[in-house]
């Protein structure tokens, strides 16, 4: 056996250190005792905290790396074209596509001594979307496929910047209706502490985003309270994608004996779509004035505006709001129903569903929560 280094094991080392030296600034490194998953280096990504110091987040990334001889790939050759090819196993691409952390491809490219970095799951995406799974998309016999990686994911910050929009989350144990949430709270069940102001209108614009609402007028509180109603906002807009909830109103917190394993009743599902009012009371002192329900109701139908969804920053048990509560929900369900105006007050317990449901905005507002009652998943 000859004690040789070839040139491929030399370049190979050069792109691996390099690679490093750039991803070191982001994570800490993890690695695999053996090479049998087709992974060549890990990241635990990290966030500055101070200055000096920086702390692990909740995400993990992995890269294959390869590389592109100035021989294979020369430099005019890379300038003028969009896409770097690349030959790849399909066992490993459909491993790596199916992985619940991101997998990252990095091509270094010799000739222009820079990497192009980019996630398998959009190149699968682009290439075959789910296909890549199906009968009939590959040749019976044929191994291996040619993945085209963009050429505008040349390293820099921005790219390594968006990985930190990657979660690991961990999906096993019980899901709701089996949709895996990440964690084990039950959204019907469950009623957060009353919110600081500013953190729960924070919360429920991200909830409205993430369900794709656009503002489209900012409306004055006198418009519907009168004096002294707290903190509050109200605008009018559009709700791109459909916004549901349940209330806990008629939702059993307890079991059902005539049922063999427990009957648990769920209130019906409520939702809002298109035009809609938004009306978030942040610091619920004082509730709408009937009258000004009357006037702002004539004026939303004429803009064909019948629904409303109204966010309330109080549980609705009557430790925290008395009888008060009924009064409030009937005003307001009461006064703008008459003109055909759909209503359902949404308090904490309500708000609870679409926050737990809503996992990326649950885990990004889970430091504030603070919860009242917590049931789990069965």
């Amino acid at each position: 056996m000859k004690l040789l280094i070839s040139e491929h094991d030399d370049f190979e080392s050069r792109y691996v250190l390099k690679f490093k030296t750039e991803a070191q600034k982001y994570g800490l490194f993890v690695s695999y005792e053996k090479d049998r998953a087709a992974i060549d280096i890990g990241l635990h990504l990290t966030e500055k905290v101070e200055p000096n110091y920086r702390k692990p987040t909740q995400s993990r990334i992995w890269f294959q790396l390869k590389g592109k001889h100035k021989g294979t790939l020369p430099l005019r050759q890379y300038e003028e074209s969009e896409t770097i090819d690349l030959s790849i196993s399909i066992e490993q691409l459909k491993f790596w596509y199916a992985s619940p952390e991101a997998v990252y491809l990095a091509v270094y490219v010799e000739s222009a001594d820079v990497f192009v970095i980019e996630d398998v799951r959009d190149i699968v995406l682009r290439q075959w979307g789910e296909r890549l799974f199906e009968e009939g998309t590959f040749k019976v016999d044929q191994e291996s496929t040619t993945i085209k990686l963009r050429k505008i994911n040349e390293s820099c910050p921005e790219i390594w910047e968006r990985m930190y929009f990657h979660n690991s989350i961990r999906i096993d144990g019980p899901s709701y209706k089996g949709r895996p949430l990440g964690h084990r709270l039950d959204p019907l069940r469950c009623i957060p502490e009353k919110f600081e102001p500013d953190d729960f209108e924070n919360l429920v614009f991200r909830l409205l985003e993430v369900h794709g609402f656009r503002e489209k007028e900012a409306i004055a509180p006198e418009v519907l309270f009168s004096n002294n109603y707290g903190q509050v906002k109200i605008m009018k807009g559009v709700l791109l994608q459909t916004y549901e909830w349940r209330s806990q109103l008629g939702t059993f917190f307890g079991f059902s004996d005539e049922v063999e394993h427990g009957l648990r009743g769920e209130s019906k599902l409520e939702s809002a779509q298109g035009k809609c009012l938004v009306v978030i009371h942040s610091n619920s002192v004082t509730e709408p004035n009937p009258d000004a329900i009357d006037r702002l109701s004539s004026k939303l139908l004429e803009e064909e505006i019948k629904n409303v969804l109204f966010f309330v920053n109080r549980d609705f048990s009557k430790n925290e709001f008395g009888l008060r509560s009924f009064s409030y929900l009937g005003n307001i369900s009461r006064n703008f129903g008459k003109h055909g105006i759909d209503c359902s007050p949404q308090f904490l317990g309500d708000l609870a569903f679409n926050i737990l449901i809503a996992t990326n905005v649950y885990l990004e507002f889970r430091d504030i929560i603070r919860w009242k009652i917590i049931n789990y998943l069965l």
